[in-house]
């Protein structure tokens, strides 16, 4: 259980973080993942990778747990991406740098990020899986284990609303 755990949790935290956008949700998410794991090894019958079995799990935890938080929003505590904690290098000041560039591109950034977030989770995952982590159609499908034909709907659909969100000027 050691070596799954060494060999899958920065990716099950990577997924987990990216669907709750809570830090200490996702290491929370993380421990009960492999937990069910453990419990449930028995059930897996080996038709489907263990890899997408395990994301699985990870995605309807995360699932759950956003379900809980839009029933209790004032217990939400969302994470704040730009702020200083997060890259204390970007904070460090570059004399050579473009200040109204840099200006318009923390800005550019904002927005595709609350526009990501407009979107339902499954489809902002798999965008930020397809455009972020440069994963094909078909990893997307095995790492959530999911059809290959619901990721790219989920796609498609996600980059529909994310037109007609930049359209109506975000």
């Amino acid at each position: 259980m050691v070596a799954l755990y060494d060999h899958y949790a920065r990716g099950v935290y990577a997924l987990a973080l990216r669907m709750v956008r809570q830090p200490n949700v996702a290491e929370e998410i993380v421990q009960e993942t492999f937990v069910r794991v453990w419990r449930a090894a028995h059930s897996f019958d080996g038709s489907a990778s263990f890899e997408g079995w395990l994301y699985r799990i990870t995605r309807n935890m995360c699932i759950d747990q956003l379900r809980r938080q839009r029933a209790r929003p004032e217990t939400q505590d969302t994470m704040e991406p730009d702020s200083e904690h997060d890259n204390p290098l970007e904070s460090l000041a570059d004399a050579a740098a473009d200040v109204a560039e840099a200006a318009w591109e923390r800005l550019r950034r904002e927005q595709v990020r609350q526009a990501l977030n407009a979107l339902p989770p499954e489809q902002r995952v798999t965008l930020e899986l397809a455009y972020f982590e440069g994963l094909t159609h078909r990893e997307i499908a095995e790492r959530l284990n999911e059809p290959l034909g619901t990721v790219k709907t989920r796609l498609r659909l996600g980059l529909q609303k994310l037109a007609v969100i930049f359209q109506d000027g975000v």
